[in-house]
């Protein structure tokens, strides 16, 4: 038929018919029909995973080593042990910046207070010393360097002294200008207690006595 090609197309209920000319697209089922191709086009080669598959079930096998059971060579419980340890990984290493955090106050805090010193006092000294030490470094000093952690701690020992005589002053302020006299904590020793009972019961004593 020349440069033309009949192409049969279902429309609804009805096969239309009209001519196109060849193009790329159905030239190679008109060498299937025709008998002029001896094997399946390749633009019909079926995609397989025959060579990206073992690498990827051997990437998920390398990070699910040393697992316990089945988790350690089974493709689908590896692939779901290690999401998940990722899972925890993402948790945990934020969460571990919270611990070490603490761990290094609680250190500093037990150095200081060996001086009679609170952290949060030898902290805002340190601050308004402008000295430029992190917890982590101070927390080494207190284990590892009790000297120099003293030195450090004398260092700013007058700005804590004088922080609590400007808080007092301030406390003695505000007394006088309210009339309310404020009574600052205590802790009471089982000594105290023993004492005060003593107290009271001579005073009963006392009292029955002079009746």
């Amino acid at each position: 038929m020349g440069d033309v090609t009949p192409v049969f197309m279902l429309r609804g209920s009805l096969l239309a018919c009209r001519t196109v000319a060849p193009t790329a697209a159905i030239a190679p089922l008109l060498q299937i029909a025709n008998g002029q191709a001896s094997q399946r086009p390749s633009v019909f080669a079926m995609q397989t995973r025959s060579i990206t598959h073992p690498g990827k079930r051997k990437k998920v096998l390398d990070r699910a080593k040393g697992f316990v059971g089945r988790s350690k060579n089974i493709l689908g419980a590896a692939s779901r042990r290690t999401n998940k340890a990722a899972q925890y990984s993402y948790r945990d290493r934020r969460t571990k910046k919270r611990e070490f955090r603490g761990l290094w106050i609680a250190a500093v805090n037990a150095g200081v207070r060996e001086h009679g010193i609170k952290y949060s006092e030898f902290m805002f000294a340190l601050q308004q010393a402008n000295v430029v030490l992190n917890r982590k470094v101070l927390s080494e000093l207190a284990i590892t360097e009790p000297r120099s952690f003293a030195k450090v701690v004398d260092f700013v020992k007058p700005l804590v002294f004088a922080k609590r005589e400007d808080d007092l002053a301030r406390s003695l302020r505000m007394t006088k200008a309210t009339g309310v006299v404020s009574i600052e904590p205590r802790t009471y020793t089982m000594t105290d207690v023993v004492s005060a009972l003593r107290a009271g019961a001579a005073a009963t004593v006392a009292a029955e006595s002079a009746k």
